[in-house]
């Protein structure tokens, strides 16, 4: 009887483990839901705060944006005509050096692209090599030219070391051998 005992309680211990391991799953389970709910109450009150500050922001930018354009009339008004065509002739002025200086860049950046094509290099190099002047882009191609030929030598020299070659004749090195090597090669030549 004491077995059957024994066997009852640790069958009835191990039911109220699963009640308890079932309970503390719902538990946990519950607890990330909690979690999910808050985050997402968290979420829509930080968008919602966001959208109620993005529209005033965007309210009092436009106000500000009419005010500027109100006050230059108000100045224009009350300029001269002749001082209207000197602010207008400056207006036109500084477009002009703004589309002048966009021609420029664009150009420096083809004339960038040419030379590498010229020199064999590839065109995505360019932002690195770029300079103010023709001048100064050739003379850092010529630095950029110099580091990639040293780098590109360097790799390849470490890439026929690792494969058993060497550099300079392009002939495999002869393995190093130690002392029982040695008398498989004597006895190879016979």
């Amino acid at each position: 009887m004491d077995e059957g005992t024994t066997n009852n309680n640790t069958t009835g211990s191990t039911s109220t483990g699963v009640n308890n391991n079932e309970t503390q799953t719902g538990a946990v389970t519950e607890t990330n839901n909690k979690k999910d709910d808050v985050s997402g109450i968290i979420n829509a009150a930080i968008e919602e705060n966001n959208k109620k500050w993005q529209s005033k922001f965007d309210k009092v930018n436009t106000e500000k944006i009419t005010a500027m354009k109100k006050l230059d009339d108000l100045e224009k008004e009350k300029l001269t005509d002749e001082e209207k065509r000197e602010l207008e002739k400056r207006k036109k002025n500084r477009e002009l050096k703004l589309k002048e200086r966009e021609i420029n860049r664009k150009e420096l950046t083809l004339q960038t692209v040419e030379l590498l094509n010229a020199e064999g290099l590839d065109i995505n190099f360019a932002p690195y090599i770029m300079g103010k002047t023709i001048d100064e882009v050739k003379q850092k191609l010529e630095s950029f030219k110099k580091l990639w030929g040293e780098s590109v030598k360097k790799s390849t020299e470490n890439v026929f070391k690792d494969n058993g070659r060497s550099v300079t004749t392009g002939k495999e090195t002869p393995p190093v051998t130690t002392g029982g090597d040695k008398l498989k090669d004597r006895l190879h030549d016979f």
